[in-house]
């Protein structure tokens, strides 16, 4: 029999992971650029961050793009372009 509980875990599991990510990846924008972001102002799909949030606040963010992946680096996170 089918027990989608078990079905569900499978995917609690990865939000997690997606979460805390995110909140990392906020974390780490926010200590290297004047940028102040909430979770919903950043997205992650294959790979690739995408920012919601003003044109000037992701120039900032691409101008300090190799300091931010240096440290997103140095905790682990390689998925990110």
């Amino acid at each position: 029999m089918f027990n989608i509980n078990d079905y569900l875990k499978k995917f609690s599991k990865r939000m997690g992971e997606v979460s805390s990510v995110k909140e990392y990846v906020i974390e780490v924008i926010q200590k290297t650029t004047k940028a102040s972001l909430k979770k919903d102002d950043i997205e992650i799909k294959e790979g690739t961050l995408f920012l919601k949030v003003k044109p000037i606040v992701r120039s900032e963010v691409f101008l300090k793009k190799e300091a931010i992946l240096k440290l997103l680096e140095e905790r682990g996170i390689h998925c990110i372009k």
